[in-house]
């Protein structure tokens, strides 16, 4: 059930997948499945930032993170934070954003995998192109395709999304610098790459 409700969205049926994940949300919480509860609020702090209502959203992913947290899943932690730290810019709170990035980070370097970095990266960029590093923008985000590799996920910040922050970094810097800057991060070495991404999230806000 939870795979169909990825699918719904890619379809931009929100509707179908705002239902479907409800229903899935009841079902888990009856059933007592604390996992699955986790993983449907996440989808549906996923469903409503699709239908652009920040609020349920908001009140979604923390809740999930909260189970996360109690069944000790870093991996999930960190796509929470990250998508909790994309809502803060999105509201304007870049401070609450980088607190959140700091801990996802962390948890990533610690104990994620390469999809969690990559997430992180990419949502480091949406911040640094919220603050205005333009540049460092587009580095962060080519160091998260490189780390990404071949690898896909749909847990990955949706490319509608991110679409916006390309284009208005693209605008600022014009297509060759946005260019350079974004190969300069996949050619970075992944240990340099996470080492200057963390040292720049430290005085981000």
């Amino acid at each position: 059930m939870s795979n169909l409700v990825n699918v719904l969205r890619e379809q931009h049926d929100t509707e179908a997948a705002l239902a479907l994940a409800e229903e899935g949300l009841a079902t888990t919480r009856s059933s007592g499945d604390r996992w699955l509860e986790a993983i449907f609020l996440y989808l549906l702090g996923r469903v409503a930032l699709d239908r652009g209502d920040l609020d349920t959203a908001q009140r979604c992913d923390e809740q999930a993170l909260l189970l996360f947290r109690e069944l000790v899943m870093p991996d999930w932690q960190s796509f929470s934070l990250v998508k909790l730290a994309f809502l803060a810019v999105v509201r304007g709170d870049p401070v609450s954003a980088q607190c959140h990035l700091i801990e996802a980070v962390d948890i990533s370097r610690r104990f994620g995998g390469r999809l969690n970095l990559a997430e992180c990266y990419h949502a480091m960029g949406v911040l640094a192109s919220h603050i205005g590093q333009h540049d460092q923008a587009a580095r962060l985000w080519g160091a998260g395709e490189a780390q990404l590799g071949s690898l896909f996920s749909s847990d990955i910040l949706d490319r509608e999304l991110m679409d916006p922050y390309y284009a208005k970094c693209r605008d600022a810097l014009g297509d060759t610098a946005y260019d350079t800057a974004r190969a300069e991060g996949r050619d970075l070495p992944r240990d340099a790459a996470i080492d200057q991404a963390v040292a720049w999230l430290a005085t981000a806000s």
